[in-house]
Parts: structure tokens; C-alpha cells; sequence
């Protein structure tokens, strides 16, 4: 069922839109540059030092992702709040379509605040796989959010496929849709 009813709610729950997250902003393009450059700095300063290691570049690396995603949990425990609060009015005024859309989105964003609290956990337990696999659900549960009509939580944070698909800074960026075109010669 889409939730194009909900669109008003999720705008007033949402109150900090995402902008188009296939073609980063220009704002948000250098602070993926920035976060990049970051990266690498600091794991060439480990491999120039030689010291530290695997440990050091992960806490390093994701750092920023942890931070964001514990404050996202935060966010997406209180849109789930008031997803709930949407029902049980949608519920006393009989509105059967509305209350399963306020019950598919609070399920949507239950599922979203378990991952972000997983990706937590995975940097404290500094585990690269659980890590990996807890943002590709995250990503999973964005697209599903956007299928139904509703525009993504904009997100303080990057994941490590965004900042890796970003240019270094000075570079310029790079196009990574394949068109038919460039299929055939590749």
C-alpha cells in the first residue's frame, strides 16, 4: 500500500528533508570530500607510523558514522512515538487506510532505529562485518521509505560506500550511472 496519504505527517515528522542522495548538493559533496580526506589521513598516518593497525583505522574510519547513527536512533524512537500517536487517532476516527499507513511507517522507522543501534554496537565491538551488514539494511530500509512516496531522513552522517564514491578534494566528481552506451564498450 503506498503512504502518499501520510505525506503531510511524514513532512511534519521528517522536518529535515533529505536532498537527493544520487547527486550529492554541493554543500554535501564537500563535506563527503572532507570526511574522505579525513580517512585517508589518518589511515596514511598509520601506515607511515606503523603503528596501530586494523583496530585503529576502523575506530577512525567510522567514528563519524557511529556518532550519527546514535543520534538517529534517538530521532527514529520519537517518529516511531508519533507514528503511534497517528494510529490511535486514525484508529478512534475509523480511518482504516490512514491507520495502517501510520502502522506500515512506524514499522519502517522501529526498523531503522534497530539498525542504527546496531551499528553502534558494531563499532564498540569494532566488527567490520556486523558493521557492513547493519548499513546495508539501513540503505534497504531508505529505499523502501522513498518507494512508498515519502521523502529519506536526512542523515548527519555518511556511509563508507557514499564517502568512497566521492572524488578527493579538487577533484572533480564523477559519474558512475552507466548508460546503454558505455555498457556495450565496457
Amino acid at each position: 500500500m503506498r503512504l502518499r496519504a501520510l505525506l503531510p505527517l511524514a513532512l511534519a515528522l521528517l522536518a529535515l528533508t533529505a536532498t537527493a542522495q544520487q547527486e550529492p548538493s554541493a554543500a554535501r559533496l564537500k563535506l563527503l570530500q572532507q570526511e574522505k580526506l579525513r580517512i585517508f589521513k589518518a589511515r596514511s598516518e598509520i601506515l607511515v607510523k606503523g603503528k596501530g593497525g586494523y583496530r585503529e583505522y576502523f575506530k577512525i574510519a567510522y567514528q563519524n558514522i557511529a556518532r550519527g547513527n546514535k543520534k538517529q536512533a534517538e530521532e527514529n524512537v520519537r517518529r516511531v512515538a508519533q507514528c503511534r500517536q497517528g494510529a490511535a487517532t486514525a484508529r478512534q476516527k475509523r480511518l482504516e487506510k490512514r491507520l495502517k499507513a501510520y502502522l506500515k511507517l512506524g514499522q519502517l522507522y522501529e526498523r531503522y532505529a534497530k539498525r542504527n543501534r546496531d551499528v553502534v554496537k558494531a563499532y564498540g565491538d569494532i566488527s567490520s562485518p556486523k558493521m557492513s551488514k547493519a548499513l546495508a539494511e539501513i540503505e534497504a530500509i531508505e529505499q523502501e521509505i522513498i518507494a512508498n512516496g515519502l521523502p529519506p531522513a536526512k542523515r548527519d552522517w555518511f556511509t563508507m560506500k557514499e564517502i568512497d564514491k566521492a572524488p578527493m578534494p579538487g577533484q572533480p566528481p564523477q559519474n558512475t550511472k552507466r548508460t546503454k552506451a558505455t555498457a556495450t564498450r565496457n
